[in-house]
């Protein structure tokens, strides 16, 4: 997942999102803000903004999984965005408990964050391809690492990370690449840009850059 596109703070500023109340039988919207008026209320360093394309599919409880990998800091904030509820409340609560460590979650009700960023079908012949191809590596990868799913509601727009500053700037956008995972070492770097920490802190060891990679302007030795 390294695809990025230029996406601006103006564009995303405004986006309309719903907050949700998930402790009820069923999921209840709550009060409405932009996403920068959310990201501000974080009051936090850096705050990632993942939009899942469905949260009952495995490969967006794969990469809720990875971030629930990152431990917590009190530097950084993690939200989630999905499109709709109603449709599959029971596998929503599911994700956030099981793959999203139970971040807030908020409702894109008009897709807003998803046009902007692209409003990329899957059904496209190279993305189909790609999908189709993989099949029998993503059912070992999704076995390996105990992730279930279910083929219920809109799965077809795709979504991403988006990371903000404290001042609620957009300073990095990662694209859904389908079947393939998040790219947590670029995550990484940029998260230690913002908060001026190692941003892998967290992160699987197999997932981060090694820790002296983060000495920016020296030569490393193992990486030469």
């Amino acid at each position: 997942m390294t695809m990025t596109k230029e996406i601006t703070s103006e564009q995303v500023s405004s986006v309309v999102l719903h907050s949700l109340d998930l402790t009820q039988d069923t999921v209840v919207k709550k009060d409405t803000a932009t996403l920068r008026q959310i990201v501000l209320e974080q009051q936090k360093e850096a705050t990632i903004v993942f939009a899942a394309r469905r949260p009952g599919c495995v490969l967006c409880r794969e990469h809720g999984k990875q971030l629930s990998n990152l431990q917590s800091s009190p530097k950084i904030a993690v939200l989630g965005v999905v499109k709709e509820i109603g449709v599959d409340d029971a596998g929503l609560k599911t994700f956030q408990k099981e793959y999203f460590n139970s971040w807030p979650i908020y409702l894109d009700e008009d897709l807003q964050l998803y046009k902007i960023m692209g409003n990329r079908s899957i059904f496209k012949v190279k993305t189909m391809f790609k999908l189709l191809g993989n099949m029998r590596k993503l059912s070992r990868r999704m076995s390996q690492k105990r992730i279930e799913g279910n083929l219920v509601g809109e799965g077809t727009i795709q979504g991403g990370i988006l990371i903000f500053d404290g001042k609620g700037d957009l300073v990095h956008v990662q694209l859904e690449d389908i079947t393939k995972e998040l790219n947590m070492s670029e995550m990484a770097e940029i998260l230690e840009t913002i908060v001026g920490e190692d941003g892998s802190r967290g992160i699987p060891a197999e997932a981060a850059p090694p820790r002296h990679c983060f000495n920016k302007g020296q030569v490393c030795p193992e990486c030469t």
